[in-house]
């Protein structure tokens, strides 16, 4: 097929522009794989495999994982997981333990030295099963605490469960709030349900680029603001991966309650003393942001006669000392937060007598 003369040099144009614009967003992707937002990228950000498929949670840690990176925006840390699926030592203790769920302010984001489960076990020389999970809500961690419950001996004398009003309640609501795919955690659950073409590029996206996440993330919002929710159904910017939940509704809080409450069912059953320790997250600290569902909780404890450590005053006024304790663009506790909620966690647990007669406090 020949091209008249006057439609070449469009075309000749429209290839150019294509190549340079392809070259572009090559060139583009590349250097966000040697800047901190290389955590946009579930290929880099988290181990292959470290998160496996689970028919009860959704998803979970996979039992024992190696040691591999964990790349978040302003640090990376060693992660791996034991055999009960946590990120801990392996479990080989038959003296007291301590229990200790939660989602991703339990689980990591800092060295393993300083999470705050491994300086609670530190100071009260009791061992800490330090099994929170990124991304669970009560309802997961729940199950999952149930589930080794049912087989450890033996049973833990204290269950402490880290509880981020901020996103705990949502994160039942929409259960389960993740799923993955290729061996990496995604929020979409259609990502790893949908076999089509659409689906495929954007798994593969997904999973292998900081400039498609950046992206998305940043103008997802206005698109979905702008555009009609049929037509975004069906391209698939915003498919309907569960059915519209008013996640702020007081049938979903209810349903969030009863979790709760399961936790101290599940502690009378095995003996256990229970604490639920209310963490604030960066922004509610700050002041940007109201910790409206962990006061919102706190009658609830009280009522149910469920005990709780509050750390909102304590960080509010380190902070305000001039302590940095939350890394500055992700978000959770750094290092030294780590340690310095561990230290008030610990002190909590000697003075209420939370611990067993004779446990070898440090």
């Amino acid at each position: 097929m020949t091209i008249s003369p006057r439609v070449k040099p469009f075309v000749v144009n429209g290839l150019l522009a294509l190549a340079t614009t392809g070259l572009t967003l090559v060139a583009l992707e590349l250097l966000l794989w040697l800047t901190p937002y290389r955590s946009k990228i579930p290929l880099l950000a988290e181990p292959r495999n470290y998160w496996v498929n689970n028919q009860e949670t959704g998803y979970d840690i996979g039992e024992n994982v190696p040691t591999d990176s964990h790349h978040f925006f302003d640090a990376e840390a060693d992660v791996w997981s034991n055999e009960l699926g946590c990120f801990d030592t392996p479990y080989t203790t038959s003296e007291p333990t301590i229990y200790l769920t939660g989602d991703s302010f339990t689980w990591g984001f800092g060295d393993f030295a300083d999470k705050w489960g491994t300086v609670i076990q530190n100071t009260t020389g009791m061992r800490v099963l330090k099994c929170g999970v990124g991304g669970f809500g009560t309802k997961q961690e729940l199950i999952k605490t149930t589930n080794h419950l049912e087989t450890l001996s033996p049973k833990p004398s204290v269950l402490i469960v880290g509880y981020l009003g901020a996103n705990d309640v949502e994160d039942d609501a929409l259960f389960p709030n993740y799923t993955v795919d290729q061996g990496y955690r995604v929020r979409d659950t259609r990502l790893a349900q949908d076999e089509s073409v659409t689906y495929a590029i954007k798994r593969w996206f997904t999973i292998h680029s900081a400039l498609y996440n950046l992206v998305k993330n940043t103008a997802r919002p206005l698109i979905v603001a702008l555009l009609p929710d049929s037509w975004l159904n069906r391209s698939g910017i915003a498919p309907p991966t569960k059915p519209s939940i008013d996640t702020e509704s007081e049938t979903a809080y209810a349903e969030h309650l009863q979790n709760v409450l399961g936790f101290k069912t599940l502690a009378e059953k095995q003996g256990s003393k229970l604490l639920f320790v209310l963490i604030p997250s960066r922004n509610e600290l700050r002041e940007t942001q109201n910790a409206t569902n962990n006061e919102r909780l706190k009658p609830f404890l009280a009522a149910n006669n469920i005990p709780y450590l509050d750390l909102f005053a304590p960080l509010q006024e380190a902070e305000r000392a001039g302590r940095k304790l939350y890394w500055d663009v992700d978000g959770h506790w750094n290092n030294e937060g780590n340690r310095f909620v561990g230290a008030l966690v610990s002190e909590h647990l000697l003075r209420e007598k939370f611990l067993p007669e004779g446990a070898p406090v440090h």
